[in-house]
């Protein structure tokens, strides 16, 4: 007897479910499907099912249906990086299902709670939750069992960030294929001069000696990039003989076709569609409500990715999105469940943080403004106030209606603080996050949230002043007297009287200070809030610009008052005993 599947009212399945969930559940007599979570970065459709054997219910099942191909490649990634390594959060029960005619295919998630609590995706749950009930899902749950991956990880120096994040992004290229006659002037596009060059719409090119890494027969449309030390993907639309493309195979002859868009291009007209028209994001600049110039997060894209850094690379599950964390609750207790790994990688252990981070100011944060009735004026102030929390000038107060998420986004970073290459030091993240904020301009589900400021809005500007704090930290709000009182805890063994200047050998002790306790966001801060351009000190290198800082200042008998500012930035700098 074939199985009966019914549909709880507004849930409707894809065309190929019936086939795989067919295959998947063949002993049982009926199936209710009964909830769709929201769908991952990944690609698939994720549903909460009930299985019935002959009018008897079994626990409920978590099922995950897509493509044979994607299907595949998470359970060989779960199965190189999850598997016996997160135990109790993530699991596969049984080996992938898939439909007789091996183009759908399906997996199932057991859940941790076996069904006896209510269920739903993070977001679902941090919605209803207070702020101690989100502290013990993150910290003592989620967070617990994901540092088992994250502290697995191993330095890696000069680690490329275009390699690692290029794929958050919309595509480099797209490429309407054509065949057109070998007598026609191309550019010849290889891995080799892919990245070295700039593009203009309508350029006619040949591809050739790309990796195919993804084929959408229905579209056909296929995915190239380079190898896997480097990123540069491409989308060719219009291509003949779809069939004969298969994925991790280099292009076996040539594609030709012409420029139709460049990922400029497109994340301008995202921008745009996003903002209106009343935000002029050609130039390099950009205008917060206030009236603020800021560097347009757009035009900073390229040199974010062609940065290198010194980096933590371990094992990640690589779409720690709100949707693909599951919630099993009660009003005393919850357990997480993780599903969906077919991004589960080797990567910059930032990726999680930064794809989870997102996620909450991208769908919690513009919610929790539209119910306050706040406007694009708080979100400076919040981003401030948590990078001045995080160890760059103390704690700070934001909007009461703000709390929550501003204590879920600081959970986030003080468990990601242990996976710095720097010590506090933020740059990197920040970085990451606004390509991570930038990428997701090209969501389209994000476009349906009906919040007042929408969440491409938020995206955007949340970029801008990120970039816009590296360059300008906020100075923490302490009274004279505060900071009097850090300054003389701070400096106690290490007096300096004011207006003195000092001799050479205590100038080495100062800068073995500066240069070991204060990293580069606290040092641009301490020469901020001294009045000094750190950018026009001379010296290409921090050493030199600490040396000049020092000498600049005790020329101008201003040594006691960096200590006493230092002490402000970093409350627990160790000044040595004179």
């Amino acid at each position: 007897m074939a199985l009966h599947i019914r549909t709880e009212p507004g849930i409707e399945l894809p065309a190929y479910a019936n086939a795989v969930l067919q295959s998947m559940f063949a002993d049982y007599h009926q199936l209710v499907v009964k909830k769709e979570f929201g769908r991952g970065f990944s690609g698939g459709r994720v549903f909460l099912l009930r299985p019935i054997r002959s009018e008897r219910p079994d626990l409920p099942a978590v099922v995950k249906m897509g493509p044979a191909a994607l299907i595949s490649r998470e359970w060989d990634a779960f199965q190189a990086y999850i598997r016996h390594r997160l135990p109790n959060v993530a699991n596969i029960e049984g080996e992938p299902i898939f439909s007789d005619d091996n183009q759908w295919g399906g997996l199932r998630y057991p859940l941790v709670g076996n069904g006896l609590y209510e269920t739903g995706s993070l977001l679902e749950y941090a919605l209803g939750a207070s702020i101690e009930d989100m502290e013990y899902a993150l910290n003592e749950r989620l967070f617990k069992s994901m540092s088992v991956l994250w502290d697995d990880h191993t330095p890696a120096a000069e680690f490329p960030l275009r390699a690692s994040y290029d794929a958050i992004l919309p595509v480099n290229l797209v490429v309407a294929a054509a065949n057109l006659p070998s007598s026609i002037p191309m550019r010849q596009l290889s891995p080799q001069t892919a990245l070295t060059n700039s593009y203009q719409m309508g350029e006619l090119v040949m591809l050739d000696g790309f990796r195919v890494t993804e084929v959408d027969r229905e579209q056909h449309e296929l995915t190239l990039n380079l190898a896997a030390d480097s990123s540069f993907r491409m989308h060719v639309r219009a291509v003949p003989d779809i069939a004969a493309y298969q994925e991790n195979q280099l292009l076996t002859q040539p594609l030709t076709g012409a420029v139709i868009g460049t990922r400029q291009m497109l994340l301008q007209q995202l921008a745009e569609q996003a903002l209106g028209s009343e935000v002029n994001l050609a130039g390099e600049k950009v205008f917060l409500p206030d009236g603020t110039a800021v560097s347009n997060p757009l035009h900073c894209l390229p040199d974010i990715l062609r940065m290198s850094i010194d980096a933590r690379v371990g094992s990640v599950h690589g779409d720690l999105n709100l949707e693909n964390v599951l919630v099993e609750y009660d009003q005393r207790n919850c357990v997480i469940n993780l599903i969906d790994f077919a991004s589960a990688r080797r990567d910059h252990v930032l990726h999680d943080f930064l794809r989870l981070e997102t996620g909450f100011l991208l769908y919690l944060l513009p919610q929790v403004m539209t119910e306050a009735g706040l406007t694009l004026d708080a979100l400076r102030p919040f981003l401030e106030a948590l990078h001045l929390a995080l160890g760059n000038g103390g704690e700070t107060a934001v909007a009461p209606a703000l709390e929550k998420p501003f204590a879920i986004v600081r959970m986030i970073r003080r468990a990601a603080q242990p996976y710095l290459s720097q010590h506090r030091g933020w740059t990197d993240y920040y970085h990451g996050l606004t390509l991570y904020l930038l990428g997701a301009l090209k969501f389209k589900n994000l476009d349906t949230y009906q919040t007042t400021p929408k969440p491409k809005v938020v995206a955007f500007w949340t970029a801008a002043l990120v970039q816009h704090i590296l360059k300008n930290p906020p100075q923490p709000a302490v009274s004279r007297q505060g900071q009097s009182a850090i300054s003389s805890q701070s400096t106690k063994n290490f007096a300096i009287k004011e207006g003195a200047m000092v001799d050479h050998r205590t100038l080495l002790q100062l800068f073995s200070v500066l240069d070991k306790q204060l990293n580069e966001t606290e040092l641009q801060q301490l020469c901020f809030m001294l009045g000094v351009n750190y950018s026009d000190l001379p010296g290409q290198t921090r050493a030199l610009k600490i040396q000049e800082l020092l000498q600049y200042l005790n020329r101008r008998h201003r040594v006691a008052e960096m200590m006493t500012t230092a002490a402000v930035v970093n409350d627990s700098l160790d000044w040595p005993a004179m």
